[in-house]
């Protein structure tokens, strides 16, 4: 990459001490690159839609939207306030717009930006619950943001006929603390500056990801390490975090060697500050609000300085990783999310200025090279220099400050190399299969590793494949069933009229034998038809239940598979009791077919009676005894059924307690050993580090002892050159005086 510079010369001299001293004045003009530009921020907004709650409690709606802008009307005006207010974006997007059309007209034509070494970001700010994960991420209905940012750029590499290396990181910030998503390890995490490379971030793991369905998969791994993190939190403390996904692309042509190209693709989720009030807040909510308080800093400043001043980037986390995203070099689209509910209105106010601020501010963008190879070699060429220089310098109180600047120096192009050397897409690729293996131990000792990584997925497809394919059946013998028991309705309502028929004409004696007899063939037809659609009914039910007995078998096998991979205690707790109400409801209707069967059968047993009554047919004493005894029974059987349901009711809530008793206990335990193991881990981690330190320091005056016997060996070497030399001289001398003799 280089600069053209225009470099005018001015040399003055002056007298100082008796020594003439030449100051060398050059002044340079910069020209702008041809492959660098100038460009906005891009400002976009998408309000989210009601929630059902929103719904019900008939919220008012204060968001209208025109083509870009955006009038909030205020539903409490007072004061000052006025009572609608506009604002103006590159995009605005309703609440019925999905994810994919912000892609296609805000982010898409930027990729070809990305894929030809420019930088890119993507900002998504807001208020807790305003759609900024569902905008990003998306849902099973909807594709988000990130899946199609992967594959835009996977498809635009593989399209390239370029060689390619994409990295992929994903990191949270909390409180101005770092934690690795992809691998949540609890080392110390900094963030550096190369001379060369530019910000990275020290103990970040960055894995090789070689497609889209790698990338996407890293991301969703990620996202689910994010969301267990959070539920291992207590209730009461507040969790205000900023994520960022990054894909770095690394492009050579194909006979290239070492000059490529670079560019990082940047996602950051960003949860906006809670609407200002009067009264002072106290350190701990300035410290949960740092990273997005700096940021609002960075903006005001970029937004308000007529000259060029010095941004607070350095003073949090997260604008130090976001600096080239506002004011530097990177192309980015800044997406606000907001909500139309009027009970929002101050939060939506203050993301809309704060949106329409950003849509001010200028990047300037530039294509970023990657030329790692001749990084190398001049800090190899510089480091070989630095040693020469030490090791020929003679020991004396003058040069000793030289000297301690210059191990200094040396010591931080020892580390600048090692830092270029890793990113030699070879080591990248070695270090990527490092961190698979450490990200997987980590997961494991946090109990999160099957239930990040989906060990089971064949598995539980194949069981996911069986379940849908009982599901498919169920629903078809359900309507099955349905329509039997529509005909059978139907039936049993014909021989009741036919039945009501011939008692009626009995009771008027109009009735001839050829009729009665006529009467009673119908009655009996449809009463076989009856008992045969009965039957197939009661066919098509055993059918049923034997697919609930293999959905309930089939969701146990499930169960047992992957129960092992639930993550943590509270996940598990959620699970099974999701699962618990889904037989209760299973059982409730299958009670509810039990019981609509025997009614059926009753009214059936009813029909009958009732046309034997028509025929003239009359019951005996026993027979009538005997079916007093079966309705005696059976409303006993009801009420003994009434009462065993209601001790069940009990039962199951005792249960329940008893469960949810055990996993606060197990909870509780488990905490207590994870704080053992914590403390334990401190203990060593201290110890570690204190001889670390140890060891550098001796490491440090090990290095200057070598370096000052180095030194004092080079002079004693000079020395002794000097008197070798002499000594040549004077044996010379000898033997010329030895040979006139």
């Amino acid at each position: 990459m280089s600069l053209e510079l225009s470099l005018p010369v001015f040399i003055h001299s002056i007298k100082s001490g008796g020594y003439i001293v030449s100051i060398i004045t050059i002044t340079a003009h910069y020209r702008r690159r041809a492959d660098e530009e100038s460009m906005n921020i891009i400002s976009t907004i998408r309000c989210r839609p009601f929630s059902a709650s929103e719904s019900s409690q008939g919220v008012s709606k204060v968001i209208k939207m025109h083509n870009e802008k955006v009038i909030i009307h205020n539903p409490n005006p007072s004061g000052n306030d006025t009572k609608e207010q506009t604002y103006a974006f590159d995009y605005s997007f309703s609440s019925d717009t999905k994810p994919e059309n912000i892609f296609h007209d805000a982010i898409e034509p930027l990729i070809k930006k990305a894929l030809a070494g420019k930088n890119l970001t993507i900002v998504a700010y807001g208020q807790a619950g305003t759609g900024k994960t569902h905008t990003l991420s998306g849902n099973e209905n909807q594709i988000g943001i990130v899946p199609l940012i992967s594959q835009s750029i996977f498809k635009g590499l593989e399209s390239s006929g370029k060689r390619y290396l994409a990295t992929a990181s994903f990191l949270e910030v909390r409180n101005e603390e770092m934690q690795d998503l992809l691998n949540p390890h609890s080392n110390e995490m900094k963030i550096r500056q190369h001379p060369n490379l530019g910000l990275y971030i020290e103990g970040l793991s960055e894995i090789v990801v070689r497609s889209n369905e790698d990338c996407t998969k890293l991301y969703e791994q990620g996202d689910r390490v994010r969301k267990l993190l959070k539920d291992q939190k207590s209730e009461n403390s507040v969790r205000r975090t900023d994520d960022v996904f990054t894909i770095t692309i690394e492009q050579q042509q194909q006979n290239a060697t070492d000059l490529g190209l670079r560019s990082k693709i940047i996602i950051a989720n960003i949860t906006a500050p809670p609407p200002k009030k009067k009264e002072n807040q106290n350190s701990g909510f300035e410290l949960i609000n740092k990273g997005v308080n700096t940021l609002h800093k960075v903006v005001q400043d970029l937004v308000n300085a007529k000259k060029r001043t010095v941004i607070p980037y350095r003073e949090s986390k997260i604008t130090r990783i976001l600096q080239d995203a506002f004011g530097g070099n990177s192309c980015t689209v800044f997406i606000g999310t907001i909500s139309s509910s009027g009970d929002k209105y101050q939060e939506t106010v203050d993301t809309l200025g704060f949106a329409q601020s950003v849509r001010s501010i200028k990047n300037t963008v530039k294509q970023t090279e990657d030329d790692n190879v001749r990084v190398i070699r001049e800090l190899r060429d510089e480091i070989n220099r630095l040693r020469e220089k030490l090791a020929s310098t003679a020991p004396n109180p003058e040069t000793a400050v030289q000297n301690k600047e210059d191990i200094q120096r040396l010591e931080e192009m020892i580390i600048d190399l090692n830092v270029a050397k890793r990113q030699t897409w070879y080591e990248k690729e070695r270090y990527s299969d490092t961190y698979e293996e450490e990200r997987r131990r980590n997961l494991a000792e946090k109990g999160m590793i099957e239930w990040v990584f989906d060990v089971h997925k064949k598995d539980k497809r194949e069981v996911k494949e069986k379940l849908v394919s009982l599901q498919q059946e169920k629903d078809t013998l359900s309507v099955e069933y349905k329509e039997k028991r529509r005909v059978v309705d139907e039936m049993k309502d014909d021989l009741q009229n036919r039945i009501s028929e011939y008692s009626k004409l009995g009771e008027s004696n109009k009735r001839s034998e050829e009729e009665t007899k006529q009467y009673v063939n119908a009655i009996n037809e449809v009463k076989e038809k009856l008992k045969h659609e009965n039957e197939s009914l009661k066919d098509i039910k055993k059918r049923l239940r034997d697919n609930q007995e293999k959905q309930k078998q089939g969701k146990m096998d499930a169960k047992l598979q992957y129960g092992a991979s639930r993550g943590s205690l509270e996940i598990q707790q959620v699970i099974e009791a999701e699962e618990r109400k889904k037989r209760e409801k299973e059982d409730e209707a299958v009670i509810e077919e039990e019981l609509e069967r025997m009614k059926v059968e009753i009214q059936q047993e009813k029909a009958e009676v009732q046309l034997k009554m028509a025929e003239g047919i009359e019951y005996s004493q026993q027979q009538i005894l005997k079916l007093e005894n079966d309705l005696i029974e059976m409303k006993a059987e009801r009420s003994i059924l009434t009462l065993k349901i209601s001790k069940l009711q009990q039962e199951k809530l005792k249960l329940e307690d008893d469960v949810n008793n055990v996993y606060k206990r197990h909870k509780e335990a488990f905490e207590i050993q994870k704080l053992q193991q914590f403390q334990t881990f401190r203990n060593y981690r201290d110890v570690f580090e204190q001889q670390k330190a140890t060891m550098d320091q001796s490491y440090r005056s090990l290095l200057e002892e070598a370096i000052q016997d180095a030194i004092y060996l080079s002079s004693k070497n000079s020395d002794l050159v000097q008197e070798n030399q002499k000594l040549k001289q004077e044996m010379e001398k000898l033997k010329g005086k030895t040979g006139k003799i």
